[in-house]
């Protein structure tokens, strides 16, 4: 119960930090609509849910301009996690995922930074191969809640930061969280 009641205080509190955000330009000039394409890498961290360590991510993103410094944004992508082979245990040969988020949020511009935010659902699809001829592949899909945070810096077209995300599945006996941090560069077209 004292998770439940903690998830949702942060969920409550992050979308009113997007809301407080995307309402101070609202009323300003509309422009600056770009879509962005890249890739990142980093660690999976929070108690690494089903073993993964690792996750490779190729986001996308659309943005739309709402202000001179406001961009309301849609991101959505491929992330592959995986399990190292040294640790993995006899006879299971590999433990793997694909994770597609689907979330909205809102980008704030800051001279040559940024700072973004974003809440949404993810698929996920994992595999574990288990090594027993007689089982083969074992596959699970999963829907999680998806939310997180990212901030760095604007290079022309460029974009390089540091993105930390959040996947809730609601597990035995609560709520399961798989955090991930990725080093991120993505290109942006138009502007």
């Amino acid at each position: 119960m004292k998770n439940s009641k903690s998830f949702s205080i942060k969920v409550i509190f992050f979308a009113l930090l997007l809301t407080g955000m995307a309402c101070t330009d609202l009323l300003a000039q509309k422009g600056n609509n770009q879509l962005a394409i890249g890739a990142e890498l980093g660690p999976v961290l929070t108690g690494r849910y089903h073993g993964y360590q690792f996750q490779l991510g190729l986001p996308i993103k659309a943005y739309y301009g709402v202000g001179n410094h406001g961009q309301l944004m849609f991101r959505t992508g491929l992330h592959h996690l995986w399990v190292p082979p040294a640790e993995l245990f006899e006879p299971t040969r590999s433990v793997y995922a694909y994770l597609v988020p689907l979330g909205l949020g809102y980008r704030r511009n800051f001279n040559n930074w940024y700072f973004e935010g974003s809440a949404g659902a993810a698929w996920e699809k994992s595999f574990t191969n288990t090594g027993n001829p007689f089982v083969g592949t074992v596959s699970f899909d999963h829907f999680h809640l998806n939310y997180g945070v990212e901030f760095g810096k604007q290079l022309r077209n460029f974009d390089v930061g540091l993105s930390i995300q959040n996947n809730t599945i609601n597990g035995q006996p609560g709520l399961i969280h798989t955090g991930m941090v990725g080093f991120k560069v993505m290109y942006k077209i138009g502007g």
